[in-house]
């Protein structure tokens, strides 16, 4: 073979590398991104959120090398404005404050929501408390006199919600109940616009998750004919003719 050979050979190559590698890369992204496992962990006095490489086992302790957390204040709950704390495509939220939930989430933007209520929690690891234990260890002591807990509403707001997972809680034994919202209106496509009106007792163990989707518009104000939710967002909602809602208790 000639050098004149390997030189054509070796741009060819390299040529090659140029166009199926970007390809290549983003398609590893984005199963990266597929695998990623973010999660909530909600207690009457602390409120951390994690992001791991992958899926922990629920109410589990997060590992500090594959996870990266972040600890806020409980005020951040306390928005005076509505906005949306959360925007996930899917997120897991383990708690023991069904109250600071309904906080967290209302007019969050999220698809696919998984709720676990913990009772049951790993052990605190020797050799010192990291700060994943602290999170464990806030959630194994809500609950006692010296917690100060938000007041939140009798509903709160999910928007954009196709599917709700919701597990029983750690100490009991029973199923989990999945559901795809608006299924029975034809709504099943994320290109539709729709809310989820989520009722707290979904968080406290409802026995049998029920909903039921209604398609609507917005008023001549602009806002959804359901004058007696105040819940309800005023801003922000998508400018369709029509939106799903779901009802969830």
């Amino acid at each position: 073979m000639t050098l004149l050979g390997v030189r054509e050979r070796a741009i060819l190559s390299f040529l090659l590398w140029l166009t199926i590698s970007p390809g290549l890369r983003c398609e590893r992204s984005e199963r990266i991104e597929r695998s990623e496992f973010y999660v909530a962990y909600v207690t009457d006095h602390s409120l951390n959120t994690c992001l791991c490489a992958h899926e922990l086992p629920h109410c589990s302790e997060p590992d500090a090398s594959e996870c990266n957390c972040k600890n806020h204040p409980l005020s951040w709950l306390q928005r005076a404005d509505g906005t949306s704390l959360l925007q996930r495509t899917r997120l897991t939220v383990w708690y023991s404050s069904p109250a600071h939930v309904a906080l967290l989430l209302h007019n969050a933007e999220v698809l696919h929501l998984s709720l676990v209520r913990c009772c049951a929690l790993a052990a605190v690891p020797s050799g010192g408390v990291s700060v994943a234990s602290a999170i464990l260890a806030g959630m194994a002591t809500s609950g006692t006199t010296t917690t100060t807990k938000l007041a939140s509403p009798e509903h709160f707001v999910v928007q954009r919600l196709e599917r709700l997972t919701v597990g029983p809680p750690t100490c009991q034994s029973g199923s989990h109940q999945d559901l795809l919202l608006g299924r029975e209106m034809g709504a099943a496509h994320h290109e539709e616009a729709r809310i989820a009106v989520i009722n707290t007792s979904v968080l406290v163990g409802a026995p049998t998750l029920k909903a039921y989707t209604v398609c609507t518009g917005l008023d001549a104000d602009g806002v959804l004919p359901f004058p007696n939710l105040p819940m309800l967002p005023r801003e922000g909602l998508p400018d369709t003719s029509s939106i799903f809602v779901t009802f969830l208790y």
